[in-house]
Parts: C-alpha cells; sequence; structure tokens
C-alpha cells in the first residue's frame, strides 16, 4: 500500500513539474503579485524625501509600514537599524 501511494506521489509531482515548465514557456511567473509596483516606490520615495511620516505613507499607499521598510531596504541593500530617510537617501 506504502508503495503505491509513493508511485502517486511521484506522479503528482511530476505532473506539476510539467505544468510549472509549460507555464514558464508561455511567460507566466508563479508567487503573489507585488504590493510595491515601480510607481509606488517612486511615490513613496518623494513623499518620503519631503518629510511625510512612514506611517502616512504607508497608509496612502495601500501597503503595510514593515513592507515600505522592506521595499527600501531590498532597494539599497541596508540593514533594519537605519531609519527611512537614510534609507531614500541611498
Amino acid at each position: 500500500m506504502a508503495s503505491l501511494a509513493q508511485m502517486e506521489r511521484e506522479l503528482i509531482a511530476e505532473r506539476t513539474r510539467a505544468g510549472l515548465t509549460a507555464a514558464k514557456k508561455l511567460g507566466r511567473v508563479g508567487g503573489r503579485k507585488r504590493q510595491m509596483t515601480d510607481s509606488k516606490i517612486a511615490a513613496a520615495r518623494n513623499l518620503l524625501e519631503g518629510g511625510a511620516a512612514a506611517k502616512d505613507v504607508a497608509h496612502d499607499l495601500g501597503v503595510s509600514v514593515p513592507t515600505l521598510y522592506r521595499w527600501f531596504q531590498h532597494l539599497h541593500g541596508h540593514s533594519q537599524t537605519r531609519t527611512v530617510q537614510q534609507l531614500v537617501a541611498g
């Protein structure tokens, strides 16, 4: 019985890989859609450079404060100990 379950599991995994490969060839990308678009990043940078609070910027853009911080760290490769102003400045 266990060998039958193992064979079925392998078939499922093989079909999944084949489906992902086919989707990739069609130009499809898996995963969740990004919350921070390029236009949101630019708007956030402008607002933060203008002195707006991170909480207000995040609320205006419809993202959380951690998401805002994470994207600026991602863009500049900084650690979490830096302030938003330091991250925006690069």
